[in-house]
């Protein structure tokens, strides 16, 4: 089976570490980064993602990231897998998908 890599890039987010403790992630400001090193390679046990494009993964540790639509970009996106599709957060809200085909709106 081809394995390929997946990417996620997130916009501000809340991110919940496995001791229960919330952060606050603005990809702007370097200095609230740190804590989102702890996802780096971490498996993914859950994702869901809503209508209006907010995104919630809960990790195998425990710990998770919230991240909410932002109406003046791109809040977060997933690229990769096998087929290679890229799954975004359009600015304003909702979910759209490319694939290896073709792309289409969801939700």
């Amino acid at each position: 089976m081809d394995q390929r890599p997946q990417e996620l890039h997130l916009g501000r987010s809340t991110l919940k570490d496995p001791d229960g403790v919330i952060h606050t992630i603005d990809p702007d400001d370097p200095l609230t980064v740190a804590p989102a090193l702890l996802f780096v390679g971490r498996t993914i046990a859950n994702a869901v993602t809503e209508a209006n494009g907010s995104l919630e993964l809960t990790f195998s540790n425990g710990a998770s990231v919230r991240c909410e639509p932002a109406e003046t970009h791109e809040a977060w996106e997933v690229v990769g897998g096998s087929p290679h599709y890229l799954v975004v957060c359009v600015k304003g809200g909702g979910v759209a998908v490319f694939g290896e085909t073709h792309p289409r709106a969801v939700g």
